[in-house]
């Protein structure tokens, strides 16, 4: 899978399979995808006061309320939703695809890392529009 920057995204790279949800966990519960391989990019906007990550080599991060994670396709990891419950919803998750014209596979790395620390509130209304608009196709 061939790596590019965020400031590397040409008008040329093809996004697809994107879809985004409002995720909801309880307190101490642990999502994991170290079993089976995350099937595809995404997009974390954490919400919740903190989460803690756990790659599948041991190694744990923590981050914040305000962080935008990037999480790349085909990772082995643990999310521990380590917080008192301070909002209704914990994480806004944009999973998709991309690829170039030649359906070569892209990423943004090989590991999970904030693409910011604390995201602009203009962020977390852009992650809202992006999901409820998926929502309201799969309502129909």
């Amino acid at each position: 899978m061939k790596e590019i920057r965020f400031d590397e995204i040409s008008d040329e790279v093809i996004f697809s399979n994107i879809y985004g949800i409002f995720q909801r966990w309880e307190y101490k519960r642990i999502f994991s995808y170290l079993q089976n391989p995350r099937p595809n990019h995404g997009l974390m906007y954490v919400l919740c006061d903190h989460i803690t990550v756990t790659e599948s080599g041991g190694e744990t991060c923590c981050y914040k309320r305000g962080a935008m994670l990037y999480i790349p396709e085909g990772f082995r990891y643990s999310i521990c939703f380590d917080s008192k419950q301070t909002v209704e919803i914990n994480t806004l998750l944009i999973n998709f695809s991309m690829h170039t014209p030649e359906g070569e596979p892209l990423c943004f790395g090989n590991r999970i890392y904030p693409v910011v620390s604390e995201a602009p509130h203009r962020y977390t209304e852009e992650f809202y529009k992006i999901i409820s608009a998926f929502q309201n196709t799969q309502d129909s």
